[in-house]
């Protein structure tokens, strides 16, 4: 079964690492931010997925269910 993902949010910055690491992602265009220090990144080849890299104390504290539920880019 194929699924489609538009946006992967991802909170921890190994963790994050270690995902786009597995899925090959090394090159993003940096567009809007949806929080001071979270960026949203957009592979450079593609329109998406949309990736929220949550790292430390960056964003506020409903980062994740707004990252899930807002458009951002």
């Amino acid at each position: 079964m194929h699924h489609h993902v538009d946006r992967l949010v991802i909170g921890g910055g190994e963790s994050s690492g270690a995902v786009l690491q597995v899925l090959g992602m090394t090159t993003f265009r940096v567009e809007s931010s949806m929080a001071p220090g979270v960026p949203a990144l957009v592979p450079v080849y593609e329109k998406k997925p949309v990736f929220f890299l949550e790292s430390g104390n960056f964003g506020q504290e409903d980062f994740f269910v707004r990252a899930l539920k807002d458009v951002y880019v």
